[in-house]
């Protein structure tokens, strides 16, 4: 079994499920169409949890996200975007190239938050599109207490051809946690 965890080969189920189990139904509940596109690590739990019983059509990215993205049509209504860090990337693509004019996208952010509580580095595409200051405590301090704020602010920047009709954020309650969920709808521009 160890030699498999090293390719990659086995699903680790999420972590806080909850949270992400009920946003994507939050999704499900609001969304029109239901062809879902599982960016990273398809057929896990949330595709048995939610996308098995709910989703019209699944697909889910294989091998590099980004290189698959940057070589396929995006033409999902439900973009599942759950990294072990930052979303932002993706969703820059995303942003670039879907072409349905309404958009739901489920995403983990471990990486705006658990920054802004470490006071460590922003990913480079949020510095940049923003001219945040990645070194500027306050500011990460800022990002950490108030993220919902903070995701909403970046979400229109990324996500600069759509425009945000709903947003839900969920944040894990522990002490210490730097990872945050959240799911919105977006209207192309």
């Amino acid at each position: 079994m160890k030699g498999l965890e090293s390719l990659g080969r086995i699903q680790h189920d999420s972590s806080f499920p909850i949270q992400k189990v009920g946003l994507r139904l939050w999704l499900c509940d609001k969304m029109s169409a239901l062809n879902v596109l599982d960016v990273y690590g398809g057929y896990g739990l949330m595709y048995r949890q939610v996308w098995e019983k709910r989703a019209t059509t699944y697909t889910a990215t294989e091998g590099d996200a980004l290189g698959w993205l940057g070589t396929h049509s995006l033409d999902y209504d439900i973009y599942d975007v759950d990294p072990w860090g930052s979303p932002w990337e993706v969703l820059d693509i995303i942003n670039q190239k879907s072409i349905k004019e309404t958009i739901g996208i489920a995403c983990t952010d471990g990486a705006v938050k658990k920054e802004g509580q470490i006071r460590g580095t922003i990913p480079k595409i949020v510095t940049e599109k923003l001219a945040w200051d990645s070194k500027d405590k306050r500011l990460l301090a800022e990002i950490f207490y108030h993220y919902p704020v903070a995701c909403r602010q970046i979400l229109r920047v990324i996500m600069i051809n759509y425009k945000i009709t709903s947003l839900a954020v969920k944040e894990h309650g522990g002490a210490g946690v730097g990872t945050a969920y959240f799911a919105a709808i977006l209207e192309k521009r």
